[in-house]
């Protein structure tokens, strides 16, 4: 049924899951950030930390500036291709120029470049696709990132070991690659609503008042808890396999990544189908529930059977966030205000992304390592009691 689903959704939506594919598949840069500035520039980790939070904080003023020029710029398909562009020509400088400097400011300003572009892709996503369609759309798009991320995994590191500056002349190509697929075969020419509501729409925008309901305003909040949550995986996990488990944490911490990759590209036609036949709020809860499940699961027992199983549940929490935050978002909204309410939530994303490991570190120093994970599942479940809260407000919007 799922994939009589994904045939019948437009065209425009399989050739924006190509760009996506193509696109991420040697996204490196930002991965590898940390690890070029310590080992190729020979920066501190002070310094590292630094440019590292820079890059986030300019990546989310970016993202929210993308979302306004959303709604006002009129040549969406080529301000998009225009941004990818200069940052695929800030990569390709990085590897010329000689400045330890320079080449920082430019690894700064493409990914920049880059964030400003993402809502203007939820915008197409949300535009091409019908409301019914929104969350068949959003996990075809979430399938393609997370494909091209697994494979481009398998060869990133060995990339990075021959020569460093190779992570952005492929990232660079990519992003070319995926911009000419923009060019050839998607075909914008600019917003076909019906009278009435592009009438609504110009309305709306001369007031320049777009009201937030309260229940997407305190999702807005749950999708910083997730991330602060989800973002221990990368900056916790490591660490405390390393430090409790008896075989080598890095090489388990493999293993459990590889499962959440695999648990993602098999299981995410099954959560769509899920979750097209219950409220979209709600599959929020369950995403919030399995999220905590997973995590708490963590603290039960370190044999690589449990390891693998508790992965699989919060990978399976990921699914159900990722499919349907957007369409929750964008859920009788005008098609003019969906690349806001990208920005809204791709900040949201990267703010509880960005104060994550401030927040893990404060919760290991005041209560250690050792049921950490069992607090990480209390803040959670904040997040899903919030989640409650707002799905009433929903109901009693309904």
């Amino acid at each position: 049924m799922i994939l009589k689903r994904y045939a019948l959704i437009d065209k425009h939506i399989y050739i924006l899951a190509l760009m996506k594919f193509v696109n991420s598949l040697c996204n490196f840069v930002i991965p590898f950030l940390s690890l070029y500035c310590t080992s190729t520039l020979g920066l501190s980790i002070w310094d590292t930390g630094i440019i590292v939070s820079i890059s986030n904080v300019f990546s989310i003023v970016a993202i929210l500036i993308g979302g306004r020029l959303s709604k006002k710029v009129s040549n969406k398909k080529n301000f998009v291709v225009y941004m990818y562009l200069l940052s695929a020509v800030c990569y390709i400088l990085v590897v010329i120029i000689e400045s330890v400097v320079f080449k920082i400011l430019l690894i700064i300003i493409g990914f920049t470049l880059s964030s400003i572009a993402i809502p203007m892709i939820d915008y197409f996503v949300g535009h091409f696709s019908r409301e019914e369609d929104n969350k068949v759309a959003f996990s075809l798009i979430y399938l393609s990132h997370n494909i091209a991320i697994g494979i481009g995994a398998m060869f990133s590191g060995i990339l990075f070991s021959i020569n460093s500056n190779l992570i952005f002349i492929f990232d660079a190509l990519t992003i070319i690659f995926s911009t000419l697929i923009i060019i050839i075969f998607f075909d914008f020419k600019g917003d076909t609503y019906n009278t009435k509501r592009h009438f609504e729409d110009i309305q709306r925008l001369q007031k320049n008042k777009m009201k937030v309901p309260k229940y997407k305003k305190i999702f807005l909040i749950v999708m910083v808890i997730y991330a602060i949550s989800y973002a221990q995986v990368n900056f916790l996990l490591p660490i405390f396999l390393n430090k409790y488990s008896t075989a080598a944490g890095s090489q388990i911490y493999g293993v459990l990544m590889s499962t959440n990759a695999i648990t993602v590209i098999i299981f995410t036609p099954i959560v769509t189908s899920i979750s097209n036949k219950i409220c979209t709020t709600i599959a929020l809860i369950i995403a919030g529930g399995l999220f905590m499940a997973g995590y708490m699961g963590y603290n039960i027992n370190l044999s690589i059977i449990v390891l693998g199983t508790t992965t699989l549940i919060w990978s399976l929490g990921e699914i159900f966030c990722s499919i349907n935050h957007m369409p929750l978002l964008i859920e009788n909204e005008n098609k003019s205000e969906i690349g806001v309410y990208s920005s809204y939530a791709n900040t949201a994303n990267r703010l509880g992304t960005v104060v994550s490991s401030l927040i893990g570190a404060g919760l290991v120093n005041l209560c250690g390592y050792r049921y950490i994970w069992i607090i990480v599942g209390f803040v959670v479940m904040a997040g899903v009691v919030l989640m409650c809260i707002s799905h009433k407000l929903y109901l009693l919007k309904k």
